[in-house]
C-alpha cells in the first residue's frame, strides 16, 4: 500500500506556515500604520479646533487666556489642551510635567468646547512626552523663530519622521526615530522672556 498521496510533506508544511507567517505580519504593519495615522488625524483635528477656539478667545478678549503656571510666573507655563486625561496629566515639555488647568479650561468653555482629550495615548520625542497636544508659554528654539526665544505655543507630536505637521503655522522642531515621532509647535505669539 503506497501512502505518499495521503496528507503533507514536511517541506509543504513549512511552506504552508511561512505564507501564513509573512501574512500575519504584513497584516499587523499595515494596521499599525493604520492606527499611526489615525492617531495623526485625531490630534491635528483636536489643534485646529482648540486654535480656532484660541483664536475667537483673543478677538474677543484683546489676549489669549492666562494658564495658572502663567499666572504663577512660572517661566514654563505650559498646560494640557482639553480635560480628562489620566491623572489630569498629559505629558513633559522642557523638563515640566504638564497637567490640565481648570482657569485656562473655564476660559476656553466661554467661547467653546472640545469633547474630552485630544487623546489619550502617551508619544515620546526625545526628551518631551506628550499625550494630546499643550498650549501655554514655553522657551523657543531661536533659530526658528525671530524674538527673545520665549513664546506661547501650542505644541503636539505626530508619528512618523518629518511628517507634515497638518496646521497652517506649525513648525516640526524635533525628530526622533525611535519610535519615529515628529514633534510641531505653533508659535501664536512671541512673548518677552520673563
Amino acid at each position: 500500500m503506497d501512502r505518499r498521496g495521503v496528507g503533507f510533506t514536511i517541506v509543504e508544511l513549512i511552506v504552508a506556515i511561512s505564507v501564513i507567517a509573512v501574512l500575519a505580519l504584513i497584516s499587523i504593519v499595515a494596521y499599525a500604520k493604520i492606527h499611526e495615522r489615525a492617531y495623526n488625524v485625531r490630534i491635528i483635528a483636536g489643534v485646529k479646533s482648540y486654535l480656532n477656539l484660541l483664536e475667537i478667545y483673543k478677538v474677543r478678549n484683546g489676549s489669549y487666556p492666562e494658564t495658572t503656571p502663567e499666572k504663577d510666573k512660572k517661566m514654563i507655563a505650559v498646560v494640557c489642551l482639553g480635560k480628562g486625561y489620566p491623572d489630569d496629566y498629559c505629558g513633559k515639555v522642557s523638563g515640566v510635567r504638564i497637567y490640565t488647568d481648570s482657569l485656562f479650561n473655564k476660559s476656553i468653555e466661554e467661547i467653546g468646547s472640545w469633547s474630552g482629550v485630544i487623546h489619550d495615548q502617551s508619544l515620546p520625542s526625545g526628551p518631551e512626552v506628550f499625550t494630546g497636544a499643550v498650549y501655554g508659554n514655553d522657551i523657543l528654539d531661536t533659530s526658528l523663530y525671530d524674538g527673545s526665544g520665549y513664546g506661547r505655543t501650542i505644541q503636539h507630536a505626530l508619528y512618523g519622521s518629518g511628517v507634515n505637521c497638518g496646521v497652517s503655522g506649525a513648525r516640526s522642531y524635533r525628530l526622533t526615530e525611535s519610535p519615529p515621532v515628529t514633534a510641531c509647535e505653533i508659535l501664536l505669539e512671541s512673548l518677552p522672556s520673563p
